[in-house]
């Protein structure tokens, strides 16, 4: 579980992350996204299988380095 200190460091996060959109453009209005770790950690394999799919394999890049 996180503690005090951590959770104060989530909340300073949204906060700037919050003022930082009202600083981009005040008169946009964006619904916050809501998320819970297991949402996030889905979604974040998901993007994950997407990119993984187009890298280039290493020894390839590596061959090209060389030519």
């Amino acid at each position: 579980m996180a503690n005090d200190s951590e959770m104060s460091g989530w909340s300073d996060l949204l906060h700037s992350s919050l003022k930082l959109l009202k600083q981009a453009n005040p008169a946009a209005q964006f619904p916050p996204l809501q998320r819970n770790l297991d949402q996030l950690e889905l979604l974040s394999k998901k993007l994950k299988a997407k990119t993984s799919r187009t890298e280039a394999p290493s020894q390839s890049i590596a061959a090209t380095r060389c030519t």
